[in-house]
């Protein structure tokens, strides 16, 4: 019995090393990009194997996990670890931002109507909305004035609610209507102290699923990077013309993998889930569940170089399988 046991042993180790480098690849290749979501649970299986080696004495199996134990703690690290604070100044008033995919049907009314007063945002992005939030989107009016149209089927499309009409609305089309990028425009002016000459563009999309591997559910990453590139084309046009930005939504995508960093790379723009902030939060995961290792962080929130963050944290569940995520951002500095 030692000899089977052993040679299965040897074949789930193998296999974990196997699945921890093509994790550590999805980082740089984009079709291996999706062993790079499993990065923190495999984190952790392969320091679980180093230590259970070196009780052991298996010097050899113990190199091998301890390497990949840190090649994956390098790359996850800035997001098990909460960014670094910054002390409290005073400074323009603070503007609150929602990202909440719903999950459709999942969600009652009541339970949006629970979500947005826990929040209290000034300006909130949704997605994934249907027939149940009709009568909550009625509702948020006396909050929330300006509204665009109620998303028509489609679980890509999105709801803006501001309490601001924008003084621009571009809405991005480049995959068809079911798939639009929101592009607004948004100025407090008075309503916000220290905003007076002060606008936000806020971009947001939903990006299509891509395909588990043999193709199943989802669509090629290609077309959910394309989808992103079209958002990243958005915001640096925002930016050119002199605005400070913030870009949200369900990327469907973990901030390992080689199509996040080709976002912020392209972008220009930082993830505020490790940038410093006055009041910091342990990172979050916003799908399925709220420990890493277990769930995992698809919807993001990144912001241009010229925002202070007074707090960024991932909402309570309420009947989505995604949690929201809220920030609450001052301007600092010029935006062009």
């Amino acid at each position: 019995m030692r000899r089977p046991l052993q040679s299965i042993f040897r074949l789930i180790v193998g296999a974990l090393w196997s699945v921890a480098a093509l994790s550590l690849a999805g980082r740089f290749v984009v079709e291996v990009e999706l062993y790079s979501h499993f990065q923190p649970p495999l984190l952790l299986a392969c320091v679980a194997l180093t230590a259970a080696a070196l009780a052991l004495r298996r010097w050899g199996l113990g190199l091998v996990s301890a390497t990949l134990s840190l090649a994956l703690g390098w790359s996850t690290g800035p997001y098990l670890l909460p960014p670094s604070s910054l002390p409290a100044e005073a400074g323009p008033q603070p503007m609150r931002l929602l990202w909440s995919n719903l999950q459709n049907w999942s969600t009652s009314g009541e339970a949006l109507d629970g979500a947005l007063e826990d929040a209290r945002a000034d300006v909130v992005m949704l997605t994934e909305l249907s027939a149940r939030h009709v009568r909550a989107a009625e509702r948020a009016r006396a909050r929330w004035p300006y509204q665009t149209r109620f998303p028509r089927g489609s679980a890509f499309d999105l709801l803006l609610l501001s309490r601001w009409e924008p003084r621009d609305l571009r809405i991005h089309e480049p995959f068809g209507d079911r798939f639009p990028i929101f592009d607004a425009l948004i100025c407090p002016g008075a309503d916000l102290s220290g905003w007076t000459e002060t606008c936000v563009a806020v971009i947001g999309l939903h990006a299509m699923r891509p395909a588990l591997p043999g193709g199943f559910i989802g669509v090629p990453p290609t077309q959910r990077d394309a989808a992103l590139a079209a958002a990243t084309a958005a915001t640096r046009r925002r930016i050119a013309e002199g605005h400070r930005v913030v870009l949200m939504g369900d990327f469907n995508m973990t901030p390992w993998s080689v199509s996040f960093r080709r976002v912020l790379d392209d972008s220009g723009l930082l993830d505020s889930a490790t940038q410093p902030a006055e009041r910091p939060r342990w990172p979050r995961p916003t799908w399925f569940s709220s420990w890493p290792g277990l769930g995992l962080p698809i919807d993001h929130i990144l912001l241009s170089p010229t925002w202070r963050i007074h707090e960024r944290r991932v909402g309570p569940f309420f009947g989505s399988d995604h949690r929201p995520l809220v920030i609450e951002l001052s301007p600092i500095g010029r935006s062009g």
